[in-house]
Formats: structure tokens, sequence, C-alpha cells
């Protein structure tokens, strides 16, 4: 199955909006999103709300599998934070496909604000 990354990122405009993320590229299994923290995206204790980091890392990830051809749904995910994000940090999120295989496949993520790691996980993804 051809994926076309950008088609992707047009139906998923609303989503990546709401989240305030820029798609940046993929390409041979690899993706980079970013976004800005914004103030929205805050929680109670003043940093940025851990759904913000998961969804950039998810979302790199399934644009990291679209171009490698091939579309997916998470299946299950694994993240651990490592560091507090704060209003105003830009979020830099890369995924790369670690086994792409018949019905699942496996990728990785990074999230980082500078040289800073602020997430890092593991997805799979059933293939669609």
């Amino acid at each position: 199955m051809s994926v076309d990354v950008l088609q992707t990122v047009a139906v998923d405009r609303a989503m990546l909006d709401h989240y305030g993320m820029e798609f940046v590229s993929a390409a041979e299994g690899r993706a980079l999103l970013r976004a800005v923290v914004a103030g929205k995206m805050m929680n109670a204790a003043g940093y940025a709300n851990g759904a913000l980091t998961f969804a950039l890392a998810d979302t790199a990830c399934a644009y990291a599998l679209n171009s490698a051809g091939a579309r997916g749904v998470t299946l299950n995910a694994n993240i651990s934070y490592l560091k507090a994000a704060k209003a105003g940090m830009t979020l830099e999120a890369s995924a790369q496909i670690i086994k792409l295989g018949g019905r699942v496949a496996h990728l990785e993520a990074d999230v980082r604000c500078g040289e800073d790691r602020v997430a890092k996980g593991t997805f799979t993804f059933m293939l669609v």
C-alpha cells in the first residue's frame, strides 16, 4: 500500500492544530514533528501536560510508518517522561521504525527540547 504522508498530515490538520504541532519531515521510516508548549497545554503543576508529549511521539511514529508506505494504528505504547516541559519550550519528536513486519510495526520515538531529552517511547502499531 502506498501512503502519501502529506495527505495524511492534511487529514490530521485539526488534531495537529489542537496540539500546536508542526510537521517537519518524514522519509525512509523516520519522521520529525515540532510543537511549542502553549499555555493551554499546561497542567495544574505548571508544566506541559503529558498528553502533548505523548501525542507528539505517537504522531511522529505514525508518520514514520507512513513514510515507509504503510498505515497503522497504535496497538501498544510505553513512554518514559524524563524532564518536565514548560510553557514556551519548543519540543521536537523524532521517530523511526525498528521493525516493519507483515501485521505489526515496532517504532521508537524521542522527544527533545534542544539537547535535553524530555521523553523516550516505544510503540507497536497494527498495520491496517
